[in-house]
């Protein structure tokens, strides 16, 4: 599928710089890797195969190597079993992969704790086989969400307890009588030095939004306020008179509870089922291979993030001063350098479908330094499908550009080859190519100009 140029990020070793290297192409292997020493001369020949290079170094081995596999003891397979001190599993194809962890808490991650995952020829249901090894070691975990799964709101209460040294003061939509009653809504008021709290119901239907006051409290200090989901209590129902119970089965911040803390004047809502996990990541020998044969491999060591709000969505970033990438296919074989890195995939659980951004200064191993940049986000429906959305630019030297254009069924290459021609400080397109995603990740170069 891919030729020989391609792939991530960058070479370390380019030939011996004399002082014809502008005609000659060829760089000092000393030479200083920053933002300000652009030297890759874009033209519209070269176009095609510079655009292919940076999608198959900056883009496509974020989308094929784990990372973010195994990361808590809930991303343990089903089919996990025991072997030695850590879990061996079969993988879904063929091969198989062993798993260890060293936690600090049975209930809960914290600083230092360690998750390993050793891939040996793992073949996933669509065809993409693992090797080698990732490790994660957990340097910070931000949220009220420590447990990286569903939490309660009990838990979540206790979790906004430790963060105030016990001294909140809990509110709930509870009237004078003990009971609860149903609210859809909370106001706060400042009134002088306090804040006063107004539950809500809503009048009528959400297309009006129109709400009234049932119950107004004054808060003082610290408090926690919780608006508490409800059902009707049937064993209750006495002379038309409906009383509430706490609904079961739900979870604060999705479907339950809505809480909120409160500080002085200050008030904001939380979330308790959010978390961001950071870590130091180890990757050894890791490679992800397709079944045409191409391998992205990564040795090396990197600082990554993992987060989500409700489990549904998560964000997943990458980070590096300097990351070094191989690329293969056949005897083939290429290791590329990017410096000061930073690549963020979004991805939804449900669809698998993704959106990324990338950006970083990039050594090409023919014709030098340059950037890499996303505008905006690329998007994509899954793994091995083809983007459908995005921008992204290829800085050269001077202003000389490359915008790569996607569009669901065909993509745009606009090519700048001498920088700004009329003075406005903005690149001026020389020749704009039509492709197709397939035709450039196969090396099938068209140069319709």
């Amino acid at each position: 599928m891919f030729n020989r140029l391609i792939f991530l990020i960058f070479a370390v070793s380019l030939g011996a710089c004399t002082d014809l290297k502008d005609e000659l192409e060829v760089f000092k292997d000393d030479v200083d890797f920053d933002a300000n020493n652009r030297t890759m001369d874009i033209r519209v020949s070269r176009a095609e195969e510079i655009v292919l290079s940076s999608i198959q170094s900056a883009y496509l081995p974020h989308i094929y190597l784990p990372f973010f596999d195994f990361l808590d003891v809930t991303d343990l397979p089903e089919n996990a079993v025991v072997e030695g001190e850590g879990f061996r599993a079969d993988c879904a194809i063929s091969g198989s992969a062993n798993y260890t962890f060293q936690r600090g808490s049975e209930l809960e991650y914290r600083k230092g704790d360690i998750f390993t995952v050793t891939y040996q020829d793992c073949m996933n249901t669509e065809g993409l086989t693992h090797d080698g090894t990732v490790s994660w070691k957990y340097s910070r975990i931000e949220g009220l969400n420590n447990r990286f799964t569903m939490i309660d709101s009990e838990t979540c209460l206790a979790r906004l307890d430790e963060t105030t040294d016990g001294r909140i003061n809990l509110v709930e939509n509870i009237d004078s009588d003990g009971e609860y009653f149903p609210a859809d809504s909370v106001r706060f008021i400042r009134v002088e030095d306090e804040l006063e709290l107004h539950y809500l119901a809503l009048v009528g239907n959400e297309v009006d939004d129109e709400y009234e006051v049932v119950q107004t409290v004054r808060l003082r200090e610290r408090a926690v306020v919780v608006i508490r989901s409800l059902v009707e209590d049937p064993d209750r129902m006495d002379e038309g008179v409906t009383r509430y119970m706490l609904a079961s089965g739900e979870y604060p911040s999705v479907d339950g509870d809505e809480m909120y803390s409160v500080k002085g004047n200050n008030w904001e809502k939380e979330n308790c089922q959010a978390f961001t996990r950071y870590g130091s990541v180890k990757a050894t020998q890791l490679s992800a291979t397709l079944q045409d044969g191409t391998r992205y491999s990564i040795n090396d060591r990197f600082s990554a993030h993992d987060g989500s709000s409700d489990f549904a969505m998560y964000e997943q970033r990458v980070g590096s001063d300097e990351l070094n990438v191989t690329w293969a296919r056949g005897v083939i074989e290429d290791t590329f350098r990017f410096q000061d890195f930073e690549a963020v995939k979004s991805v939804s659980v449900a669809s698998g479908s993704y959106s990324f951004r990338a950006d970083g200064d990039f050594k090409h191993p023919d014709f030098g330094i340059a950037r890499f940049e996303t505008n905006g986000v690329i998007l994509a429906e899954g793994m091995f499908e083809a983007p459908y959305d995005g921008d992204i630019t290829i800085l050269g030297q001077n202003f000389e550009t490359i915008d790569l254009l996607l569009f669901p069924f065909d993509l745009l290459i606009r090519v700048d080859v001498d920088g700004d021609n009329d003075g406005d400080n903005v690149p001026d397109d020389d020749a704009i190519l039509a492709t197709f995603w397939q035709d450039l990740i196969d090396g099938v170069f068209g140069l319709i100009p």
